[in-house]
């Protein structure tokens, strides 16, 4: 029997220098699960490290390697689960968040970190965290204070839905972002 592996060490966060290109490109070669082979050696790898990571008392690894040192974050309503922005978070802001419980950011556009509701009051108390399968995307669930997440003033980044060829507005905005930004 051959498995590809690839997507499995990938999934934990490691490289296993063993897997090479096959002939099409792009895909791992499959390895023979005979034991003894490097299957074998390799499966006992993913076992005992796989098992140390995803129990309770595990260190929070999470892989900066694949947006520059950067990580999407998809926010999320606490209590009615809707989607309210998503983000980015380096490993700084990541910290801050979990230190202070406050949902902080990294600004590509002002190349530094920001806490949400800094400038609107809006804040993002986070609730609960959760990280992808790949370890390389954050779910922050929070309460999101003074009702909007997003910086146009609505509760939602996501108040545009489609449909057909036109984007319709779905709700009203909860601020005026003109008097809350002083722009």
């Amino acid at each position: 029997m051959r498995i590809d592996c690839d997507a499995t060490f990938r999934a934990i966060g490691k490289n296993y220098q063993g897997l090479e290109p096959d002939a099409r490109g792009g895909n791992k070669k499959a390895i023979d699960k005979d034991e003894g082979s490097d299957y074998a050696r390799k499966h006992a790898w993913f076992s005992s490290n796989a098992s140390k990571r995803l129990q309770g008392d595990e260190m929070v690894e999470l892989d900066y390697t694949k947006f520059d040192g950067l990580l999407p974050a998809v926010v999320q309503d606490w209590e009615s689960g809707d989607v309210l922005m998503v983000a980015f978070m380096n490993e700084e802001a990541f910290k801050h968040t979990v230190e202070t419980g406050k949902a902080t950011y990294f600004s590509r556009s002002r190349n530094k970190l920001w806490v949400k509701g800094e400038s609107s009051g809006n804040e993002q108390m986070v609730k609960e965290i959760r990280i992808d399968c790949d370890a390389d995307t954050v779910l922050l669930k929070v309460v999101q204070k003074g009702g909007a997440a997003c910086h146009l003033g609505y509760k939602s980044c996501f108040f545009r839905k489609v449909e057909g060829e036109t984007l319709v507005v779905t709700g009203e905005p909860l601020f005026d972002p003109d008097e809350v930004y002083k722009k």
